[in-house]
């Protein structure tokens, strides 16, 4: 399992996180992330 592709993966959402205005957005990543952990 390659850190630094989960790493970018794991930026590129962050950034989608802040950026975004919308709480059912971020909401859906959240969601996202808690399915996958």
């Amino acid at each position: 399992m390659e850190m630094r592709n989960l790493n970018k993966k794991f930026n590129i959402y962050a950034l989608l996180f802040i950026v975004s205005d919308r709480a059912r957005a971020r909401q859906a990543i959240f969601m996202h992330f808690a399915k996958l952990s």
